[in-house]
Formats: C-alpha cells, sequence, structure tokens
C-alpha cells in the first residue's frame, strides 16, 4: 500500500509540473496526448475541464495543510493556470445572449464547439467555482481549518 509520502509526491509533482504545463493560451487543458505518436487528441469534454479546475483547487489546499502555508501561496505555483481555467469554464455558461429557451440560462455546454448542456457539466463546474469563490474570499473552511483566513491570505 502506498504511503502518505508517496501520495503526496504524486499529488506535488502533478501540481509543479502537469497542470502548469498542459494548459493553453485560451484556458484549454490538452485533454488528451498520446506519448506513443507524440500529439495532442482532437477531443475535448467540459466535465474533465472542471474535474481537473476542481482538483488543482484541492491540491492547492493539501499543499497549505502539509506545508501550513497561507492558502493563497499554496496557490501562488498553478494560480495562472487556474485562472485561465475559470476564464474557460466561465466562456461556456448560457448567459442572456442565448437564442434558446430560457431555461438553460445559467447551464454549461460541453465546449465552445459543442452546444450540449447536460447537468453533470453545470453541476461539475458550478462546483469549481464555489470552492474558487470561498477560496478568494476567505470563506473557505475545508477538513483541517482551525480559523477562517482573511481574504487574500
Amino acid at each position: 500500500m502506498p504511503d502518505p509520502e508517496q501520495l503526496l509526491a504524486a499529488i506535488r509533482l502533478a501540481k509543479n509540473h502537469y497542470f502548469k504545463k498542459t494548459m493553453d493560451k485560451r484556458g484549454r487543458f490538452i485533454y488528451e496526448y498520446s506519448l506513443s505518436q507524440k500529439k495532442k487528441l482532437p477531443r475535448y469534454n467540459m466535465l474533465r475541464h472542471a474535474g481537473t479546475v476542481y482538483a488543482m483547487l484541492q491540491t492547492a489546499e493539501l499543499t497549505r495543510k502539509n506545508t501550513y502555508v497561507p492558502l493563497m501561496q499554496a496557490l501562488e505555483p498553478i494560480q495562472q493556470a487556474i485562472h485561465a481555467g475559470i476564464e474557460f469554464q466561465l466562456q461556456m455558461q448560457v448567459k442572456g445572449d442565448i437564442k434558446h429557451s430560457r431555461k438553460w440560462l445559467g447551464g454549461f455546454m460541453e465546449s465552445l464547439e459543442k452546444d450540449t448542456i447536460r447537468i453533470d457539466y453545470t453541476q461539475h463546474n458550478i462546483s469549481g467555482l464555489i470552492l474558487y469563490h470561498q477560496i478568494l474570499t476567505g470563506e473557505f473552511s475545508g477538513p483541517g481549518r482551525r480559523r477562517r483566513d482573511p481574504p487574500g491570505v
């Protein structure tokens, strides 16, 4: 069975390298890459995008807990990628300019190319946005938190 240090080493490796280096200028992750063919594959999935941003936020919280640094400091190594990822997520949300029924307002589309709206896309995107809002406002009180950090700490 892996010990906690092995798990933390694997998490740090993803945080310090993979998460930061697999995002394009538009805020999209390289969703799938073939190591044998050495090329990006053209598929994309908003559900997995949202889950990855959420994992990045959880990684920062775990770093904070294990190094005793303020949460915003723990976010620094991946903050630019998180911001770009969140911006991309916000582009996928159906806003007031939609030409379809108003019942779809607030839902999240699969991608810029596909306008499919699903409940799981919305649920995962909203979960990440809530967590990021709580982190930015100092309201996050994840496991092991003894006090509320003031905003920006």
